[in-house]
């Protein structure tokens, strides 16, 4: 039994439901104040965030939220920062991309060498315009193709193996320092990666966003 709090009602489901089955069928989109209808991301389950892959067992109280939702916003960002990550990695596989940190518009991105120079720095290699447009539009490509989100658990040994092969050792190194067995860890197309958070359902859901030149890197942009 099942309170939503979207359509402030009850709903019996079967055991094993997944929240998107769910949605589908008394949820499929969230309204704004205006009269427009945006995709939902995520729900959260009892105040939990969810992806929208979560199987219900158990009576819960759920609400579906979309891109105005703090979490649905960034349960997106999360969402193009992995398509932006596969097409950087398959364009450049010898170098690493960094995102730095926060600026007003979106997030600053960087593409750095994997290994560090004799002072212990990686070097840094700036993105041109024509660079700038060719990740974008591949990053258009695999959205318009609608790809899944996948998750699935991989060992320690699988981890090191995956994310050693990507250049991304200091994840290795936290997650050894974790002392877990076990990780869930997130696919898209043969690409994975780790997440502080659930994933949009699918590359189709991230139709906004933008690349920008800024100093040597560029900034990701997503809808304000």
């Amino acid at each position: 039994r099942i309170w939503c709090e979207n359509t402030k009602g009850y709903d019996k489901i079967a055991v094993g439901t997944t929240l998107k089955e769910l949605s589908e069928r008394l949820c499929p989109s969230v309204s704004l104040s205006t009269g427009r209808e945006i995709p939902v991301l995520a729900a959260l389950v009892d105040n939990k965030l969810k992806s929208l892959d979560y199987k219900l067992f158990n009576p819960h109280n759920v609400c579906f939220i979309g891109y105005t939702h703090p979490d649905g916003r960034r349960t997106y960002i999360r969402s193009l920062c992995f398509v932006l990550q596969k097409v950087v990695r398959e364009m450049f596989p010898d170098r690493i991309m960094i995102i730095d940190y926060s600026l007003p518009s979106g997030l600053y991105c960087e593409l750095r060498s994997q290994d560090p120079d004799n002072d212990g720095l990686h070097v840094t290699f700036p993105v041109s315009d024509a660079q700038l447009d060719e990740i974008g539009s591949r990053m258009r490509d695999l959205i318009a193709a609608d790809l899944p989100f996948g998750k699935t658990t991989m060992t320690l040994e699988e981890c090191e193996t995956v994310f050693g092969r990507n250049g991304q050792s200091e994840k290795v190194g936290l997650m050894k320092s974790l002392g877990r067995f076990n990780y869930n860890v997130y696919t898209l197309d043969g690409s994975c990666d780790t997440f502080y958070g659930p994933l949009a359902p699918s590359t189709g859901y991230l139709k906004t966003f933008d690349l920008t030149g800024f100093n040597d890197g560029f900034c990701l942009q997503y809808p304000m």
